[in-house]
């Protein structure tokens, strides 16, 4: 969806040396008079003793925050490496690196120094309260307002938006109509599960979604593998147990994360996730990493003997990095992948903690090398054997955006996404689609009607806000509804036309 799907993660940039302390003259030969490591801390000096204007410390964290988004910005555009960056979170806000966390539960960006929504988790005490492009502009602190505008950095903003469970507080909001009014919440847990069971309803297949791969980290996450392993034994000891059995690991739009979850690395006693589905083979690896010296390492399964159930994966094209690891390891034991082509992400990253810096905690992500499947294949070049299933229905729409009314006549691309999920929603044929090319004709004003009245809305015909906002309703349920998934359940019939 684009920047509709910005992650509340949002802040990647990077710092090198600075914070490290290793960037020395060992490192970087140099015939500067000072030297590199310390060039910050002489330029600080120097504008704290004969700068015009007082240099605080806001001044002195500010600055070395941007040389450290500088310094790694520049390393990974000279090598056209869009991985490499900084990650920089405030836990209280939201760290989609564990299984839960205590915030706000939004995904926003950043709109100047205000945060634009972008969507609510349905958990959150905000969902209702808040709808996408809405902006939250502020605070209200001791009954006075506190405008985003008027702060420094993002960062500054984020320090705002701290809380802890059950703490309570008063932002300003705007609606994309330019009404504003403040909006109370309470901060509560919002679980984001790295890997869950969802109940096909069948007596023969498990279904396990796994949406992002967490490494063991004490006291933040006991990493993606052990939340596996716990639904996968729960799985195996009900429906997977007997004979003709399947297991669905459904793999699509995960973006991949920490490589510890599928081969244990000593970061704790649980066993990775290919460990725990598939047979050691000393002459079968399940893949090999490279670094770049050249070094090899390969990684095997963990298992005596093979599985008693079928494995069968789903892959999409946002199926990326740890993902298509998985999916790779699992077709070099025979399980086929369904769906789409994935990403294509042949390298991989390690990240390391830096440092926190009023209360943001800054990570540095960075390439480390390729991996390889197979006979030294790389996805990038070689990808993976996928049999193709089509999606169709609301899964392959974007979430329609109201950024302000829209009717009769007008042309807008902002209309596209609401024709289409008309389109979907009254389950239009091809013969009487509405147009989806973002002229609002009569016909669109029709369908519009259509649904304002079955909803009880004003018929004004317009995408107005309550409109949209019935829309963003209908559809966040109708996403989640699995009959809507028209790929799973298009596997789910190939299973059990395979059974019978």
């Amino acid at each position: 969806m684009g920047t509709k799907k910005l992650a509340i993660l949002f802040l990647f940039s990077v710092i090198l040396a600075f914070a490290a302390g290793y960037f020395s003259s060992n490192l970087v030969e140099s015939k500067m008079v000072i030297e590199s490591d310390e060039i910050f801390n002489y330029i600080t000096k120097a504008f704290d003793e004969y700068y015009y204007y007082d240099i605080d410390s806001d001044d002195v964290y500010d600055a070395f925050i941007e040389s450290m988004y500088a310094v790694v910005d520049t390393y990974a555009a000279n090598h056209n490496d869009p991985y490499t960056k900084i990650t920089a979170v405030i836990p209280s806000v939201a760290n989609k690196n564990v299984e839960s966390y205590v915030g706000m539960g939004i995904d926003f960006y950043f709109d100047q120094n205000d945060l634009r929504v972008i969507d609510v988790d349905p958990t959150s005490d905000l969902y209702l309260k808040l709808y996408p492009y809405d902006l939250i502009t502020g605070v209200m602190i001791d009954e006075q307002p506190i405008y985003f505008d008027d702060l420094a950095t993002t960062d500054e903003v984020l320090t705002y938006l701290t809380g802890s469970l059950s703490d309570e507080k008063e932002i300003i909001v705007q609606n994309p109509s330019h009404e504003t009014y403040t909006v109370d919440f309470m901060y509560q847990e919002i679980l984001t599960p790295s890997a869950y069971a969802i109940d096909l309803g069948s007596n023969d297949i498990g279904y396990i979604k796994i949406d992002h791969f967490n490494g063991y980290e004490q006291g933040v996450s006991v990493g993606t593998n052990y939340v596996f392993n716990e639904v996968l034994n729960t799985l195996e000891s009900s429906v997977l147990e007997g004979e003709n059995k399947t297991l669905i690991i459904d793999l699509r739009d995960n973006p991949g994360g920490s490589l510890t979850a599928l081969t244990n690395q000593g970061t704790n006693l649980n066993p990775g996730i290919t460990q725990l589905l598939l047979p050691y083979n000393l002459s079968q690896p399940l893949f090999s990493m490279v670094d770049k010296k050249d070094v090899v390492t390969s990684y095997y399964g963990g298992l005596s003997q093979i599985k008693p159930y079928d494995i069968k994966v789903l892959v999409n094209g946002n199926s990326a990095s740890a993902s298509e690891v998985l999916a790779a390891s699992l077709s070099s034991y025979g399980y086929t992948l369904y769906g789409s082509n994935t990403y294509g992400k042949g390298v991989y990253q390690n990240s390391i903690y830096l440092n926190d810096i009023r209360n943001i905690s800054y990570y540095l992500t960075y390439t480390e090398g390729v991996w390889n499947y197979g006979d030294n294949l790389n996805v990038s070049t070689d990808p993976l054997l996928v049999e193709s299933l089509d999606q169709s229905g609301i899964l392959t729409l974007d979430l329609p955006i109201f950024m302000g009314e829209l009717g009769f006549d007008q042309v807008d691309p902002n209309l596209i996404d609401y024709q289409k999920f008309f389109n979907t929603y009254f389950n239009l044929d091809e013969g009487s689609m509405i147009r989806t090319d973002g002229y609002f004709d009569q016909r669109t004003e029709d369908y519009i009607k259509q649904y304002q009245s079955e909803h009880g809305i004003t018929q004004t015909g317009m995408i107005d806000l309550e409109t949209s906002r019935f829309v963003y309703l209908d559809f966040k349920v109708m996403s989640s509804v699995l009959s809507n998934d028209v790929q799973l359940q298009s596997l789910i019939r190939l299973i059990q036309n395979q059974n019978a």
